[in-house]
C-alpha cells in the first residue's frame, strides 16, 4: 500500500515507497516465509502472505492458495 492511499494529500518524497504491515511469526514460521519470499523473488511463486500465523502462496494468479506448513511443503509447489 502506498502512503497517498492511507494519507490522502500526503506529497513528500517518501510517498512513492509502499508500506508493509508484517505479522509477527514464529521463528520456523520466520524461516518458512523467508525461503518462500526467496522463492517469488525468483519467479517460482506469484504471491506470499500470511493470515493469523498461518503461510499461504500462490503459483498462478488461477491457482487456488496453498497452504505451506513446512518448509518441504515448498518443495511440492
Amino acid at each position: 500500500m502506498k502512503l497517498p492511499n492511507l494519507f490522502p494529500g500526503t506529497h513528500s518524497p517518501e510517498s512513492k515507497d509502499r508500506i508493509s504491515i508484517y505479522e509477527s511469526l514464529t521463528s520456523y514460521g520466520k524461516k518458512i516465509a523467508n525461503e518462500a519470499n526467496k522463492m517469488r523473488r525468483d519467479g517460482e511463486l506469484l504471491k506470499l502472505w500470511t493470515k493469523d500465523g498461518q503461510i499461504y502462496v500462490k503459483t498462478s494468479p488461477e491457482g487456488r492458495p496453498i497452504r505451506i506448513m513446512e518448509l518441504d511443503d515448498l518443495k511440492s509447489v
